[in-house]
Formats: C-alpha cells, sequence, structure tokens
C-alpha cells in the first residue's frame, strides 16, 4: 500500500532557515529514510502567493513516502527509531503537526 505521512513544521525562533534547512535535509531526513517502510521524501516551504502567511501558520511542510502493508507497523518502527535521533535546537516542536495518510486514488498529468 502507498501512504505518506505529512510533516508541517517550524523552525525555533533561535535558528535561521539555513540551519533548519540544513538540519533537515542532512541530519533529519536521512533519520527518517533509515525507517523500513519511508521511501522518500519532499519538502515544501510555505509560498506567499494567494492568501499570504498568516502568524499561525506552519512554515515548512514534509511529505514522506511510505510503502508498506501495514502502515501502523510503519508508524510504530518510527516511534521505537526517534529516542536514537540526534536532539536539535532548531525545530519548533510544540508547534509540527505530523499525520499519515492512505492512498486513496492517484492521478497524475505528464509533464512535457
Amino acid at each position: 500500500m502507498r501512504a505518506v505521512m505529512v510533516a508541517l513544521t517550524n523552525r525555533s525562533s533561535t535558528a535561521t532557515d539555513e540551519q533548519f534547512n540544513e538540519w533537515y535535509d542532512k541530519i533529519h531526513v536521512p533519520e527518517v529514510l533509515a525507517v523500513e517502510g519511508f521511501t522518500g521524501v519532499s519538502r515544501y516551504r510555505a509560498s506567499q502567493v494567494g492568501t499570504g502567511l498568516d502568524s499561525g501558520m506552519h512554515e515548512y511542510l514534509a511529505v514522506y513516502d511510505i510503502e508498506t502493508a501495514d502502515l501502523d507497523e510503519v508508524r510504530e518502527r518510527m516511534i521505537r527509531a526517534m529516542p536514537s535521533w540526534q536532539p536539535t535546537d532548531v525545530l519548533d516542536t510544540d508547534s509540527r503537526a505530523i499525520a499519515f495518510f492512505e492512498l486513496v486514488s492517484d492521478h497524475s498529468r505528464a509533464v512535457e
């Protein structure tokens, strides 16, 4: 089954964007991808196009790709791995939000 884990995050008030992104890309992403079932990740920054940024909005989005027969087991593997992950002060842990989603349907358009 294909699924995703979505993580909405902000950097801490003491971290720069550069520090946050360096930690996320070089430390955190490899930690998560080392967990069996996670197959990739795409990261995004909120755009000011449209409604713009609200003060309570998350600035970053990470979409982790998962391939598994048992999504609960992948989540449990991640939880068991977390104590060994390198701690950081660049992530605002109070504002982060994480959710898992199972694929319902997939519609793609060829990019030319």
